[in-house]
């Protein structure tokens, strides 16, 4: 690319060197090319089909459930926290203990959670859980 300003005198010749962006394209290319990963390899996985044990044992569900009052309900049916605490404490001599669900509602008073919740680890229950769905 040449300029040139009158047609009778000799101007200098201006060109762009493009040598600076040739070696920054260059650069930009290698490393997109390291850094998109490529997969080499694939494992072929060979999953388990209908492996249905005969004896399933199922432990029933205990539903825990706590209002914005702070009121709790075992199963639909309204208990005092003493009554909770002493099913708690029944279940969990029991040889199947069933698994507990506690369903606190979004404004229920977070103490009456963590009651249940230190009640089951003093009373060792394992099978324990919080449902957040509304």
């Amino acid at each position: 690319m040449t300029i040139r300003l009158k047609d009778n005198e000799a101007a200098p010749l201006i060109a762009i060197n493009t040598t600076p962006l040739i070696d920054v394209m260059l650069v930009l290319l290698i490393m997109l090319i390291i850094t998109i990963p490529v997969q080499l390899h694939s494992i072929n996985m060979s999953t388990p089909h209908n492996m249905v044990s005969s004896r399933t044992i199922t432990a029933p569900i205990m539903t825990i459930t706590i209002n914005a009052s702070g009121q709790y309900k075992v199963n639909q049916r309204p208990v005092t926290q003493d009554a909770l605490d002493q099913q708690l404490l029944s279940l969990s001599k029991s040889s199947n203990p069933p698994e507990i669900h506690i369903k606190p509602s979004g404004d229920s008073p977070f103490t009456n959670l963590a009651h249940i919740l230190a009640l089951a680890q003093n009373l060792k229950i394992s099978k324990i859980g919080i449902d957040d769905t509304p």
